[in-house]
C-alpha cells in the first residue's frame, strides 16, 4: 500500500502522541514507512497530569458536573455513561487547541492530522488514487475553512464497497484521521469559549457543521484502541481491550488482569443519587440505612445503593475510604447527591462507643485523626485522655459535616418521625413505613472488632468533669446546637500534653 502521494497533498502531517508513549511512536514510525507515508512529525500531546490541565479547571474553563455535559440532565438513568469531563479528555482538548494554534501561527496552509493508534484500511491507497479531484471540489485550500473526515472507529462502514466520494452533512467523529485548513483551524480557535464537550464533538460536529465539512466514504482509516482494542485506550480503559487480549494473547495473564482492573477502577461517570447520610462513626449510620430501607429506599450502609449511601466516611473528599464495600463507596468525589442528611447522637451514648472505636479500630481512628488535623490543625494523638480524644473527634467531625452543607439534621433518638415526614414531603417515599418494620436504634451496638465484642467504658459524672474546660465548652456548644442536655463544666485545667482545640475553620 502506497500512501505517500496522498500525504504529499498536505503541507504538514501531524501525528498526535504523548512523549511518554514510546511504543506507540515506534509503531507509527515503522508502520508509516511500511505504507509509504514517509513524512510526518510528532505533535507532543498534553498529558493529563500536566499543570495546564489543573489550570483550566481552576479558571473555570472546564464544564463540571452537574449537569451531564452531554444531555445536560442530572441523570439519564444509566450509571455507565460518561457524564463528566475527566482529566484525560480535558488534556486531549488542550492538545488540539495547541495544534490549531501551531497551524495558524506557523502559517501552515493545510494539515493532515492522525492519532498514534491510527490504522489505514487495506483499500486506502485505491480510494485515494481516485479521489484526487475531490480536494478541488471541496474547496480545500488554506484560506477556506474546510474539514475533511477520513477515518473513525471501526464499524461496518469500513470496507463497504461504495463508490468513493466526499459526503456533506454526515458527521463522523474523525479524530483518528482528518484534514483541516489554516482557516478552519482559526475558526476552531475563534469559536472556543470553554471545554464543555469532548474535542471530537467540538471539532467535527459543533464547528464542523457550521463550516464546510465533508466525510469520505468508504473511510480510509480507523483506530486501534477505542473500537478494536489492539492497544490500550489512554482516555477510557475499555472492555474491548480485555476481549482482544483474551482472544489474541490468552497467555498474557498478567496483562489481561491488569486491563480488566483498569476497566473496573476507571471513573468517567459521576453517580447521581438522591441521598447522602453522614455522621460520626458509632452514631447511627447503620440504623439510618436500615430506616431508609424499611421505607423502601435502597440506601446502603457503607456501600452505594440505588438511592444513596449512609457512610460516616463521606464527611470527607478522601480518595480512598478505609471501609468501602464497592467502587462507588471508595470516594465521595465520584458521586453527586441531591440531599445531605446529618445524623447525630447524644454524646452521653456516643462518646463511650467512640472511645471503644478509637482503641480497637485503628483504621477508623487514623482516618478521622488525619482529616481533623488537616481541616482544623488538631491532632487527636496529642491528647492522652481517651475521653478527650473521643469528645474532640465527635465535635470536630460533626463540625466538618455541618460546614459542608446539609439539608436536614436527624437525631437518631427521637428524629425518626420528622425524618420520615421530610422524605414524604419531597416525594422520596409515598407512604410511611409500619412501626414493626423499623430497625432498632442500637442496630450495630455490639459491633465486633476483628471478631471480638468489647464492652463500652461506663462513664461517671466525674469522667465528664475531668475533661479540660475548653474542650467541654466545645462539647456543650454542640449540645446546644443539636438540642442535647449540656454537661456541668468542671474546672479541669489544660494539662501538660493536652492541647486546647483551636478554631481553625
Amino acid at each position: 500500500m502506497e500512501l505517500g502521494a496522498f500525504a504529499r497533498r498536505f503541507d504538514r502531517v501531524f501525528c498526535i502522541s504523548l512523549c511518554r508513549s514510546t511504543e506507540r511512536r515506534a509503531y507509527i514510525s515503522g508502520y508509516f514507512r511500511e505504507i509509504g507515508l514517509d513524512r510526518h512529525e510528532f505533535f507532543d500531546a498534553t498529558d493529563h497530569t500536566d499543570e495546564i490541565v489543573s489550570d483550566y479547571y481552576a479558571r473555570g474553563q472546564v464544564a463540571t458536573y452537574p449537569p451531564c455535559f452531554r444531555c445536560h440532565q442530572l441523570s439519564c438513568g444509566s450509571d455507565d455513561c460518561n457524564n463528566v469531563l475527566i482529566r484525560p479528555q480535558v488534556a486531549t482538548f488542550i492538545t488540539y487547541l495547541r495544534l490549531w494554534r501551531e497551524i495558524v501561527d506557523s502559517n501552515t496552509g493545510t494539515a493532515l492530522v492522525v492519532e498514534d493508534d491510527v490504522r489505514f484500511t487495506d483499500y486506502a491507497a485505491k480510494v485515494t488514487a481516485v479521489t484526487g479531484d475531490l480536494f478541488t471540489q471541496t474547496g480545500f485550500s488554506a484560506d477556506n475553512p474546510v474539514l475533511l473526515r477520513f477515518g473513525w472507529a471501526w464499524c461496518n462502514e469500513h470496507g463497504n464497497p461504495v463508490q468513493p466520494g466526499m459526503v456533506k452533512g454526515v458527521v463522523r467523529m474523525s479524530n483518528p484521521c482528518h484534514a483541516i485548513t489554516r482557516a478552519f483551524a482559526q475558526r476552531l480557535l475563534s469559536e472556543f469559549r470553554k471545554i464543555d464537550t469532548t474535542v471530537d464533538v467540538y471539532q467535527h460536529q459543533q464547528v464542523g457543521e457550521k463550516a464546510t465539512a465533508f466525510t469520505l466514504f468508504p473511510p480510509l482509516a480507523y483506530e486501534l484502541s477505542w473500537s478494536v482494542g489492539a492497544v490500550d485506550s489512554l482516555i477510557h480503559p475499555k472492555p474491548v481491550r480485555v476481549q482482544y487480549l483474551q482472544r489474541h494473547h490468552p497467555d498474557r495473564v498478567v496483562q489481561i488482569e491488569s486491563a480488566a482492573q483498569a476497566v473496573q477502577a476507571h471513573f468517567s461517570h459521576v453517580l447521581y443519587r438522591p441521598l447522602l447520610v453522614v455522621g460520626h462513626p458509632r452514631c447511627g449510620s447503620g440504623y439510618m440505612s436500615g430506616l431508609l430501607q424499611a421505607s423502601g429506599l435502597d440506601v446502603g450502609h457503607e456501600k452505594m445503593g440505588r438511592h444513596g449511601i449512609s457512610s460516616w466516611m463521606f464527611a470527607t473528599d478522601d480518595d480512598k475510604m478505609p471501609f468501602a464495600q464497592d467502587k462507588y463507596s471508595v470516594s465521595r468525589k465520584t458521586s453527586y447527591f441531591q440531599y445531605c442528611i446529618h445524623h447525630v447522637r447524644d454524646p452521653r451514648v456516643a462518646v463511650p462507643s467512640i472511645m471503644r472505636d478509637n482503641k480497637y479500630s485503628a483504621p477508623s481512628f487514623q482516618f478521622r485523626r488525619r482529616h481533623i488535623r488537616k481541616r482544623f490543625g488538631i491532632d487527636l494523638q496529642d491528647y492522652t485522655s481517651e475521653i478527650e480524644r473521643a469528645v474532640l473527634s465527635y465535635v470536630y467531625w460533626n463540625r466538618m459535616i455541618a460546614a459542608g452543607g446539609i439539608d436536614l439534621v436527624v437525631r437518631v433518638e427521637d428524629g425518626q418521625d420528622q425524618f420520615l415526614g421530610w422524605l414524604l414531603d419531597r416525594g422520596l417515599i409515598t407512604v410511611m413505613p409500619g412501626q414493626t418494620s423499623l430497625p432498632p436504634k442500637n442496630v450495630n451496638s455490639d459491633k465486633p472488632y476483628k471478631g471480638v465484642v468489647y464492652e463500652k467504658p461506663a462513664l461517671e459524672e466525674s469522667d465528664w468533669l475531668s475533661i479540660e474546660s475548653g474542650i467541654l465548652s466545645e462539647l456543650n456548644a454542640q449540645c446546644r446546637q443539636y438540642g442535647y442536655a449540656e454537661f456541668s463544666e468542671g474546672l479541669a485545667p489544660a494539662r501538660g500534653n493536652t492541647k486546647k482545640p483551636a478554631n481553625n475553620e
